[in-house]
């Protein structure tokens, strides 16, 4: 059965493709707000015949309905391929244990986990076995990624790896984890472009901590360079730029 909590996915993208001109939300700049098209259901079934067993609901409904890799979380949200390799299908054959097995695993291998779920371990090996039955689903830097949990314990569970030691489970499915992080985005950018469109005064719109929202509603993006306050005069000149077309 579909998911319908993955109704606005498409219409969230879109508002924040039309508002975030300046591609200023952490990963924009690389998927662009595009999605890429489905999967479809037949070979979502036939990837399920391959693995034996059916992928959890909200990411099966998204593969099948919505799109295959493209805006999301993160640096966006990784295409699946229409063919596994051969360690891939193996890894995903083999079920998730959860993460008190995983505990106890690393315990095992005299690495200490601390109250928060931190750990250092350099044995690369001993991770992908700890992550079997997860798929690498958005990556967000240096290693770091996130992964979904597709066979085993927790099933469906988006999982948050820090190469720097931890795996978390974040307690949100696919639909859940998606859609928090877009209507997030969504609400911050509407509600800046309200006030812009009701032309509230520069100085009481343009703030240090949306300096960089105001600019990509204006088509620029600020990136990372500059003091807080050099972010905030740029966005005020757009701004007043802004101000000044609408009223010619």
């Amino acid at each position: 059965m579909d998911d319908p909590r993955l109704t606005p996915f498409l219409e969230h993208v879109e508002v924040l493709r039309r508002l975030d001109r300046g591609r200023d939300v952490f990963g924009a700049e690389r998927h662009h707000w595009q999605v890429r098209p489905p999967l479809g259901e037949q070979p979502v079934a036939t990837l399920e015949q391959d693995l034996g067993y059916r992928l959890p609901a909200g990411y099966r409904t998204y593969l099948t309905a919505y799109g295959n890799g493209g805006a999301g979380p993160l640096f966006g949200i990784r295409t699946f391929p229409s063919h596994l390799s051969a360690t891939e299908r193996t890894r995903l054959r083999r079920p998730f244990p959860g993460m008190a097995a995983v505990h106890r695993r690393l315990a095992s291998e005299g690495v200490d986990v601390d109250a928060d779920g931190y750990f250092e371990v350099d044995d690369e090996a001993l991770l992908e076995t700890l992550l079997n039955g997860t798929w690498r689903i958005a990556d967000d830097g240096c290693g770091h990624h996130a992964r979904i949990v597709l066979h085993g314990a927790d099933a469906g569970t988006i999982l948050t790896v820090n190469l720097e030691g931890g795996i978390y489970d974040t307690g949100q499915d696919f639909p859940g984890w998606s859609l928090s992080w877009l209507e997030q985005h969504r609400k911050r950018y509407e509600a800046v472009w309200d006030r812009m469109l009701r032309a509230d005064p520069p100085d009481d719109l343009v703030t240090v901590d949306n300096a960089a929202v105001v600019a990509a509603l204006c088509g620029t993006s600020l990136g990372l360079n500059g003091s807080g306050y050099g972010r905030r005069d740029t966005a005020l000149g757009l701004y007043r730029r802004f101000l000044a077309d609408r009223a010619a």
